[in-house]
């Protein structure tokens, strides 16, 4: 792999990684109006934060499978 197509992944997962967390960050802050504003009891909320990890843990395994490989192993 080109140093510019290892520099486009590399961005990438950083993206995504910045964009989730953020994503979570606002949500663990608005758990409360949420609940209020949707009408959901506590553990059905609690809930979407679980399928919210579900939704971006395989793309974190793929990307970061290749990552770790291009990065992680040295040529001998």
């Amino acid at each position: 792999m080109n140093r510019k197509k290892e520099r486009k992944y590399l961005f990438l997962i950083i993206v995504i990684f910045i964009a989730a967390c953020i994503e979570t960050d606002i949500i663990f802050l608005h758990f409360p109006e949420m609940m209020v504003w949707f009408l959901l009891l506590k553990v059905l909320f609690k809930s979407l934060l679980t399928w919210n990890f579900f939704g971006y843990l395989p793309f974190r395994s793929i990307f970061m499978a290749r990552i770790s490989d291009a990065f992680g192993r040295k040529n001998l």
